[in-house]
């Protein structure tokens, strides 16, 4: 459900850093917006929700994901984030939206807000037009890398040895990470693990998960789900692309089977989220 906050009291700072779980929150534009005219109308609420003074956004050209209605970069000239338009509307009764799902997670694993390794929301909004729900965003840190899609591609079109030495170690990093990602959510699953939706900086070595809307929703099993990616990868890179598949299913069998002899660990406290400003922004976004 959209909660909506009540003003707070003369003196109170707009953004509170309580530790809480995450609340789908509702931004008012006039009647008539479009989704991406929308963007720009809440600006001055989201700079206000993050604490910044301004943002500007650059919408991001190309594939931005079958599931999102357009995906925004936003910074304040010294940071960066990213804004994500999804569906407002449930697909089906039973099956809640993106902005939704996240809630129900930050509600069950708190600790997911100030996970490194994935891009979980900072704050979920529902934008509404003249009083009807128009589109919900999903505002995320910009993370390292480049999408392991691109990655593997520029590998492969290199050729050679130390390619494939390269991918190896990179896939079995993925393996490692996603067997401490589902013991450290009690096997809860990304529910779309692809490369497309992995992050990698391979300066650094991080391995960034992205795109968790589905997260815990019953579906496809991660593992499973990846090698079907690298299969399909597969039939354009070769058969000897998909033998490195085994590097991240032996690295996902070993860290599960070490992590599988203890209990999951506790759970570190939430990060501080930034609450959203209850007040009308003159010009732009009312947030209700």
């Amino acid at each position: 459900p959209v909660q909506r906050p009540r003003a707070p009291a003369q003196g109170v700072p707009a953004v509170s850093h309580a530790a809480a779980p995450l609340q789908l929150r509702e931004l008012e534009v006039p009647a008539g917006t479009t989704k991406q005219d929308a963007v720009q109308a809440v600006l001055p609420a989201l700079a206000a929700y993050l604490r910044v003074p301004s943002l500007r956004a650059t919408r991001m050209s190309g594939f931005a994901g079958g599931m999102n209605d357009g995906v925004f970069f936003l910074t304040d000239d010294k940071q960066h984030w990213v804004l994500k338009l999804t569906a407002a509307h449930r697909s089906h009764p039973l099956l809640p939206t993106e902005s939704e799902n996240y809630v129900a997670v930050s509600e069950k694993m708190p600790h997911a807000m100030q996970d490194k390794e994935i891009t979980f929301p900072l704050g979920v909004f529902r934008v509404c037009a003249g009083g009807s729900p128009l589109t919900d965003l999903t505002l995320l840190r910009k993370a390292e890398g480049e999408r392991l899609t691109e990655w593997l591609a520029d590998k492969v079109a290199a050729r050679g040895e130390s390619g494939l030495q390269e991918i190896r170690r990179c896939l079995g990093l993925v393996g490692a990470q996603l067997a401490d990602f589902h013991h450290r959510y009690n096997g809860m699953q990304h529910a779309d693990f692809m490369p497309a939706n992995i992050l990698y900086d391979q300066q650094s070595g991080a391995v960034t998960f992205i795109d968790l809307g589905g997260m815990g929703i019953p579906g496809s099993r991660d593992k499973e789900r990846f090698v079907q990616a690298m299969e399909l990868l597969g039939k354009t890179y070769g058969p000897e692309f998909v033998a490195l598949t085994t590097s991240f299913t032996s690295s996902y069998d070993r860290v599960a089977e070490s992590l599988n002899r203890k209990p999951p660990g506790p759970a570190p406290p939430p990060a501080p989220q930034p609450q959203a400003p209850a007040h009308n922004k003159p010009g732009g976004a009312s947030l209700v």
